[in-house]
């Protein structure tokens, strides 16, 4: 009997070896029926002896399946938690509002959203890339805000833009030039909120009618070939709203003018001239509100002056409840917004009553952070650019969202760039430093490797730009995240007495 059981052993023992020598092999094929070929795909000898624990690509999945079946962010219980005494048992596994010396980073934002929507206005500023360009993302969270809370409108327009946004069209005379903190920067640092500068000029450069005869006086004859010459008498902007806005008022953001300028207001479907009024010389920031009814939904705004005052866009808006303004400029990373003025930038935030101001930047930083050093200066320079907004006004409460996640071709396959969680350490670092709530979108969409489910999904693409619905998601979801705060807030503020 002991030799049996010996006999039993060596055998395992012999099969164990064999299959050890064999996983060295790429493949065995093993003939079978009809002349196909079995295939048997052993182990590397490397993932034999990788104890490392891999996250199961089924956690994506299963947070998309949540997503898309979970209608509870529009519900009665989760808005209006319960506030009998018992604390509200909803938690944020991906959210971090820091506290000091018992208040917390977004304390202010939820106190003027308690105290002040039905008197004024409470605007939220949403700072962004490509990921947003065009009210994406900032849409729903406009809408899920102003269901809640009160308000109309859909707050910032700009004059000109590379981009077609959503809730309205815009077509803008060719006269225009945009200045952004992030190319084609203005000669000053008098930037509007947005990071933008719109100017109108009344020159062109043309091509002179004698060029033939101009291009024989030697090198310098190219340059007498072009010439500045005026070719426009005004500058106009036409804004067509969509059926689905409602506002109560429309204002005109301006500054640093230095004589005045004649604005014509235009109905667009009546083609008739609703007014004119004069643009007062003024070196401070000015919100001049149109004077015309909120029944008109196609306007057209024409200027004439000597010269342009600096424009900063329009704000279609509510007279209260939220206002989400969406500020965002493709390709850009954050960084230019230290261009800003600091005395100009805090002059601003405190007209338009600003509350919270959302950063979320990262997608064009991720592919050029290859290294530990690079993380620590993208580390430093968030934080000056939290810090640049707290400056400006104390107890301005910040929200920065971390970069999603997004891929490469990593060995011929899609893979999340290797220095992500290096990137979103980095970020919130910054953030928690400033006295910032952080937001990390990238275990929102189930961590590494997670955009493959997302795109196998239909909801974003491999660079990690969200689809239609994959914009919907996130904009709910961090509605979402944000009520489950002001819940706690309203918890503590009930149970200090």
């Amino acid at each position: 009997m002991k030799n049996k059981i010996v006999e039993i052993v060596l055998i395992i023992l012999l099969l164990d070896i064999l299959l050890l020598a064999v996983s060295f092999m790429p493949g065995v094929s093993i003939p079978f029926f009809n002349n196909n070929e079995l295939k048997i795909k052993f182990l590397s000898f490397n993932s034999i002896f990788d104890f490392g624990y891999k996250v199961p690509a089924k956690s994506a999945d299963s947070l998309i399946h949540s997503y898309l079946s979970d209608d509870s962010i529009n519900s009665k219980k989760l808005h209006r938690s319960s506030l009998s005494g018992i604390e509200p048992k909803m938690r944020n596994n991906y959210f971090t509002n820091p506290e000091k010396d018992n208040v917390y980073a977004l304390d202010d934002f939820f106190n003027a959203l308690k105290n002040q929507k039905d008197t004024s206005l409470v605007r939220i500023l949403h700072y962004g890339d490509s990921q947003l360009e065009g009210d994406r993302i900032t849409c729903y969270l406009r809408n899920d805000f102003q269901k809640e809370f009160g308000g109309s409108g859909i707050g910032f327009i700009p004059f000109d833009d590379i981009v077609g946004y959503v809730n309205y069209a815009r077509s803008s005379s060719p006269n225009w030039i945009r200045y952004t903190v992030f190319h084609n920067r203005y000669g000053c640092s008098f930037y509007g909120l947005s990071g933008n500068v719109y100017k109108f000029s009344k020159y062109a450069v043309v091509k002179n009618d004698n060029d033939t005869a101009l291009g024989n006086k030697g090198k310098d004859s190219s340059l007498q070939k072009f010439s500045l010459k005026k070719i426009y008498d005004n500058a106009t902007v036409s804004i067509s709203l969509g059926p689905q806005v409602y506002y109560n008022k429309i204002s005109l953001m301006y500054g640093r003018s230095y004589s005045p300028c004649l604005m014509n207001i235009y109905d667009q479907w009546k083609n008739e001239k609703i007014n004119s009024e004069i643009l007062q010389p003024s070196e401070e920031f000015t919100v001049h509100k149109l004077a015309f009814p909120n029944t008109v939904r196609s306007f057209t705004l024409e200027f004439t002056g000597d010269y342009s005052p600096d424009f900063y866009g329009l704000l279609v808006d509510g007279s209260n409840g939220v206002q989400v303004d969406n500020y965002a400029i493709r390709g850009h990373s954050g960084d230019g917004l230290l261009l800003i003025n600091p005395g100009y930038l805090a002059v601003q935030l405190r007209k338009l009553n600003v509350k919270l101001v959302i950063f979320q930047y990262g997608n064009n930083a991720v592919p050029y952070v290859t290294s530990d050093e690079r993380c620590k200066e993208m580390e430093d320079m968030y934080y000056s650019i939290f810090m640049l907004y707290r400056n400006a006004i104390p107890g301005l409460s910040i929200l920065v969202i971390g970069t999603g996640d997004m891929s490469t071709v990593i060995n011929g396959e899609y893979s999340s760039y290797p220095y992500i969680p290096k990137m979103i350490e980095a970020q919130k670092k910054a953030a928690l430093k400033a006295g910032c709530a952080f937001w990390d979108l990238h275990e929102v969409m189930g961590g590494e490797n997670s955009i493959l489910a997302w795109t196998n999904e239909g909801l974003a693409s491999h660079d990690g730009h969200f689809t239609f619905k994959g914009q919907k998601i996130i904009g709910k979801e961090l509605f979402k995240a944000l009520m489950i705060e002001y819940n706690q807030y309203k918890y503590r503020q009930r149970t200090k007495g």
